[in-house]
């Protein structure tokens, strides 16, 4: 028994000196060892950076000092310091609606890019000085700073800030709480990108800046007349009103809701609705055709480059718009339909079971690929059509075994095809190789 104890004693010792074993540093390296460390660290060099003793005990590469914060009514300038144990993006205070000008590192110029729609700059490995400005028209109430950021000097015009308020995500209040009591502030922006199809959708992004306290409004006529609203996609509590209005629940931040809607017939000309302050007094639109459908000339309205706004990247590859209060787009159609489309490209993956007699056929076909020029396809003799399914559900054979319905993209024309036929087939006489009145 005491020889048991003694070894299991012996076992606690070395697994304890494994389990608080500390990472060698590079001096501790062996000095054969020493030029393979970079290559043995490759994709885990937080491992050299100071551990922080939590649940988790992570390495945490950079360690920012206080945020010098000088403020005016219309503009700013920032500073601070920056411990980097490796090469790595830091958080910079802003964000895309206020974005940080001449950034400079060490005293040379840097650039600003976004990272996760946050301004950030790349440091080398060292302790570095990182300062900015900003400008606007007037003075916000909150600017976003990074949560990294424990301390903040702030000074707002001339006085400095003894206890500078923040929310818990990182937003410094500008303005005293005296100020955060005035008058609320609202701005909004709108992009849409209208869609050619039939019916006509209209997509409507809003961006809402709101600044002061919680409160619920009612903002302008949302959708342009003729248009009927199908899906609202919001971070915060809103609806369509009955009279197309758009109410929402508001909250210090950026919101983005994106409003899809579908017009009730054709459509020749679109047009802003009449709105009223504080929606944007200009908005950015962008077209869609579909020229399988219809071909149409855009008149009225000049264009802009995309690149210059801010539509979402998705939207910049159409062709995009100003639209103002009295202006109308008009869409001059050219054509309808396509007079010369593309051949029908179909595909046919054939499985055949043989009956136990030996007296015919059980046949599953599974079609695939795009239909141009044809509305319809057709199973020819002997073969009896049994099923029809788009994916597992079954459709209506009846005579006409397999009929594109018009006007709708899914099944009819330059729409993707992928069917399964289930039919029958006598034994007696030659069989066919693809039994459809179609080439594959």
């Amino acid at each position: 028994m005491k020889l048991q104890a003694l070894i299991a004693f012996v076992c606690l010792l070395v697994v304890a000196s494994v389990v608080h074993a500390e990472p060698l540093s590079r001096e501790q390296v062996p000095e054969p060892l020493r030029p393979s460390t970079d290559w043995v660290l490759h994709g885990h060099e937080d491992q050299l950076c100071p551990m922080v003793q939590n649940p988790a005990n992570e390495h945490r590469c950079q360690w920012p000092s206080r945020l010098t914060l000088t403020v005016n009514e219309t503009s700013a300038r920032f500073a601070q310091e920056f411990r980097v144990y490796r090469g790595t993006y830091v958080m910079l205070p802003g964000d895309s609606t206020r974005w940080p000008l001449d950034v400079s590192v060490d005293g040379k110029p840097a650039a600003a890019v976004a990272q996760n729609d946050q301004p950030a700059v790349f440091l080398k490995a060292g302790h570095h000085t990182i300062e900015g400005s900003f400008t606007w028209d007037h003075m916000p109430q909150i600017l976003p700073v990074p949560a990294e950021t424990g301390l903040v000097s702030l000074t707002v015009d001339g006085k400095a800030v003894d206890f500078p308020n923040r929310e818990p995500s990182g937003q410094l209040w500008l303005r005293s709480d005296t100020a955060r009591a005035a008058p609320e502030g609202l701005e909004v922006e709108v992009e849409r990108r209208v869609v050619d199809e039939i019916p006509l959708l209209l997509v409507t992004r809003i961006e809402l800046n709101v600044s002061g306290k919680d409160r619920e409004v009612t903002l302008g006529k949302v959708l342009p007349d003729g248009f009927v609203p199908m899906a609202l996609a919001s971070p915060l509590p809103a609806r369509v009103e009955p009279d197309g209005h758009l109410r929402a629940q508001l909250g210090p931040g950026t919101w983005t809701l994106e409003l899809t809607a579908r017009h009730e017939g054709p459509v020749n000309a679109l047009s802003m609705p009449a709105t009223d302050a504080p929606w944007a007094a200009q908005e950015v639109w962008a077209f869609e055709a579909r020229n399988d459908l219809r071909l149409v000339a855009v008149e009225g309205v000049g264009a802009i480059d995309p690149n210059q706004t801010r539509l979402p990247v998705e939207w910049r590859q159409f062709p995009t718009f100003l639209m103002q209060p009295g202006k109308v787009i008009r869409l001059d159609e050219k054509r309808r339909g396509n007079s010369d489309p593309a051949p029908d490209q179909l595909n046919l993956k054939r499985k055949l079971w043989l009956d136990f007699s030996g007296g015919g056929y059980t046949i599953e076909d599974g079609i695939y690929g795009t239909m141009s020029k044809s509305w319809r396809l057709e199973m020819t003799p002997p073969q009896r059509l049994g099923r029809v399914a788009i994916g597992d559900v079954d459709l209506s054979s009846r005579a006409a075994p397999i009929r594109a319905c018009p006007g709708s993209r899914f099944v009819g024309r330059n729409s993707a095809w992928r069917r399964t036929a289930g039919s029958r087939a006598n034994l007696a006489g030659a069989g066919r190789a693809v039994g459809w009145n179609h080439d594959f």
